[in-house]
């Protein structure tokens, strides 16, 4: 593997400090309010992870956009907002998944599965809810690695070991 040359270092750090910058700043910006029809308690100690994960995944579209008219920065924004979104949304996940209020009377934990994650909820009075969602984490991984490979070289790849 050749090494990056010092003009694709320089691009990657560029895109690596947009990436952090955009965290940390929706990290102590509560936004949540903007979003909502409703006011939102900052009691849940999820938010801070929820909105990382929400302040990168669109950095992470803007990236994917970016990257139609150019691929210098866009490549390297794509891959470390993908990186810092899979971290808060995991984050996020594991937080929600430890949630335990005995005043609400409810209980949660979450379940990764291929493609998906399952939240179970269980209530004071017995009910439980299973809820399925897409989970973006392994979703945007997978976009973010195959936009890093060459489509036709993959694919007569894939062929070439297909024939043996």
């Amino acid at each position: 593997m050749a090494p990056l040359a010092e003009d694709a270092r320089l691009h990657y750090a560029l895109g690596a400090l947009i990436s952090a910058s955009v965290a940390l700043l929706s990290l102590f910006v509560p936004f949540e309010n903007l979003l909502s029809e409703y006011v939102v308690t900052r009691s849940f100690y999820w938010y801070p992870a929820w909105r990382v994960a929400v302040s990168t995944l669109l950095l992470w579209l803007a990236s994917v956009a970016l990257s139609t008219v150019e691929s210098r920065i866009s490549k390297p924004l794509l891959a470390s907002s993908c990186a810092i979104f899979v971290i808060a949304h995991y984050s996020l996940l594991y937080a929600i998944s430890g949630y335990s209020s005995e005043r609400l009377g409810i209980s949660c934990r979450v379940e990764l599965l291929p493609l998906c994650y399952r939240t179970t909820c269980t209530f004071a009075k017995g009910f439980s809810a299973n809820t399925y969602y897409l989970d973006l984490g392994q979703v945007l991984t997978l976009a973010t690695l195959a936009s890093f490979v060459q489509p036709v070289e993959l694919f007569k790849k894939l062929v070439s070991l297909l024939k043996k």
